[in-house]
């Protein structure tokens, strides 16, 4: 959910990427996310979704909605699905969604990490205004086998 506007009643939800329907089922296959972002007013009486595309594909991602209004989407995959060692091709540029700008134009490439932060990784916003940055992939047991070992580390 967005930031509420105006006098707190109006709320606007935002749903983006995902894994494709049964990705989780055909995990020997490379199944791409879906890069679809649907909006939608929920206090609207009229209900209307508003759809854009996302410039990269994602699952399992984070939303952050950062000071500005702006919301961070972050950490997650581009293929296959969620599950313990099961996403693949580690999805690592994050993307600025500006819900204030034009159909269209939404959306913003930031820098990428170095770090394959996929399945049970968290994004939060720390006071001071940076994005604290932990987890990895689980395995069901620690490994620290490539492509995307176990990751101890965070980053804000």
């Amino acid at each position: 959910m967005l930031a509420l506007e105006g006098n707190y009643s109006t709320a606007t939800i935002v749903i983006y990427g995902g894994a494709q329907y049964d990705a989780y089922n055909n995990e020997t296959v490379n199944l791409p996310g879906k890069g679809s972002c649907g909006r939608i007013m929920a206090t609207d009486p009229n209900l209307a979704w508003e759809m854009d595309t996302m410039p990269l594909v994602r699952i399992m991602g984070e939303m952050v909605i950062l000071p500005t209004g702006d919301v961070l989407i972050i950490n997650g995959a581009q293929t296959r699905s969620q599950g313990f060692g099961l996403a693949n091709n580690s999805c690592l540029n994050p993307v600025k969604y500006q819900p204030n700008q034009q159909l269209g134009s939404h959306f913003t490439i930031l820098n990428p990490s170095t770090i394959a932060r996929m399945y049970h990784s968290t994004a939060n916003l720390l006071p001071d205004g940076r994005i604290l940055l932990a987890g990895s992939n689980t395995h069901w047991v620690y490994t620290w086998v490539q492509p995307f070992s176990t990751e101890l580390t965070i980053d804000a």
